[in-house]
């Protein structure tokens, strides 16, 4: 990454030559989405190369929120709300939880927390 003059016509900095590497695996496709007696879990399939998975739910047109971490492949999420719609999708993310390693499905998986 450098930086650009304001007319985006010359590089004003330089830049790191060692760079980093981050390796992008597939996004992960949730198999099923099910009220429980302890909230909504959501289950997906492994997703070769991921380290860990972050669960995040949005309500009607709103925006994502983080439900959790995990480096298994299901998430309960215990704070949804009897009655509410959520719908849900996953990330896969780096070891150290700061960089995201893949998409995501920006439909994702609906269910109403009982």
């Amino acid at each position: 990454m450098r930086c650009l003059s304001a007319d985006g016509k010359s590089y004003t900095s330089a830049y790191n030559t060692a760079g980093k590497t981050i390796t992008y695996v597939a996004a992960p496709a949730i198999s099923s989405v099910s009220n429980t007696a302890n909230g909504v879990t959501v289950k997906w399939a492994k997703v070769a190369g991921a380290a860990k998975y972050r669960v995040f739910r949005k309500t009607g047109s709103g925006g994502w929120t983080k439900v959790g971490d995990t480096t298994g492949t299901s998430l309960t999420d215990k704070s949804a709300k009897s009655g509410t719609t959520y719908t849900y999708t996953v990330r896969c993310l780096s070891a150290d939880s700061k960089s995201y390693t893949s998409s995501y499905d920006a439909t994702g998986k609906t269910a109403k927390a009982k």
